[in-house]
């Protein structure tokens, strides 16, 4: 990440194979409709894509998503992969369906 370039990264210093991501999603009730799913996810697209907003989250250390890794389905990916994940991790942890 440009903001810590001058930081060593864990596999620089011989912890090798650890990969920490965080991330932020939007999520809406299980029932919501298609139609505002749709306007939602097209409303935040038009969010994330303003030089303005996409510089303040720079500022910050973080990076906005390229629109294909970040819309609905990708999120389901990243959720289901970060819930196994994480459950291997934590012995006697379990999800909700």
């Amino acid at each position: 990440m440009s903001v810590l370039h001058d930081v060593p990264t864990l596999d620089e210093q011989g912890v090798k194979g650890f990969d920490f991501t965080a991330w932020f999603g939007l999520f809406a009730p299980k029932k919501t409709s298609a139609e505002v799913l749709s306007r939602l996810s097209a409303a935040l697209d038009v969010a994330t894509s303003d030089p303005a907003f996409r510089e303040a989250i720079s500022k910050l250390g973080n990076e906005v998503v390229p629109v294909d890794l970040a819309g609905p389905a990708a999120l389901k990916r990243i959720l289901a992969r970060d819930v196994e994940r994480w459950r291997t991790l934590l012995p006697g942890t379990q999800t909700k369906q």
